[in-house]
C-alpha cells in the first residue's frame, strides 16, 4: 500500500473516453454519473431524534458533448416520436496513464430525458447536455492503491 502522495498520479479527465450502444463518442467534453441514497423517516417512541432507514436510491447523470452532429438529438425525437423512452448503455473509461489504474463504469439502461432542438449563441463553440437517469450499473474496474 502507498501511503505517499505524488501529485503525477492524480486523473485527469483529458484521458477519459465514452460509449453509447458500443459508439464511442469522442465529441465528449465531460460525464457525471451519481448514485443518490433514499431514506424514509422512522419515528421510535420517546426519542425526538430524526432516524432514517435506507430505502432505495436514485441514478442519475448528464453527458456534455461538443456539438458535432444531431445523433443523441435525433435518436430522442425519434423515440419521443413513436411513444418510446430513449434507453441507452453507457461505457465511461478513465484512464491516467500517469494513474495508478483505470475506472471503467457501465450503466445498462440510461434513459435519456432531453433533447435540445435547437441552442445557439453567435461566436461561441456549441454544446450539447443530455441528461439521463437509470436503475442498473456496474462498476467494472476500479483503482485501488
Amino acid at each position: 500500500m502507498n501511503n505517499t502522495f505524488n501529485a503525477q498520479e492524480v486523473i485527469v479527465g483529458t484521458h477519459a473516453r465514452v460509449w453509447i450502444n458500443d459508439t464511442e463518442y469522442v465529441e465528449t467534453k465531460g460525464l457525471t454519473i451519481e448514485l443518490t441514497p433514499q431514506y424514509s423517516d422512522v419515528d421510535i417512541i420517546n426519542d425526538f431524534a430524526k432516524h432514517e432507514k435506507l430505502t432505495g436510491y436514485e441514478g442519475s447523470g448528464e453527458i456534455t458533448l461538443n456539438k458535432r452532429s444531431s445523433k443523441l438529438m435525433k435518436m430522442v425525437v425519434d423515440n419521443l416520436k413513436n411513444g418510446k423512452a430513449t434507453v441507452v448503455k453507457i461505457v465511461s473509461s478513465l484512464n491516467d496513464p500517469s494513474a495508478l489504474g483505470e475506472e471503467r463504469v457501465v450503466i445498462y439502461d440510461a434513459v435519456l430525458k432531453q433533447a435540445t432542438l435547437a441552442g445557439w449563441t453567435t461566436k461561441e463553440v456549441l454544446e450539447e447536455k443530455v441528461p439521463f437517469t437509470f436503475t442498473k450499473y456496474d462498476i467494472l474496474s476500479h483503482i485501488d492503491y
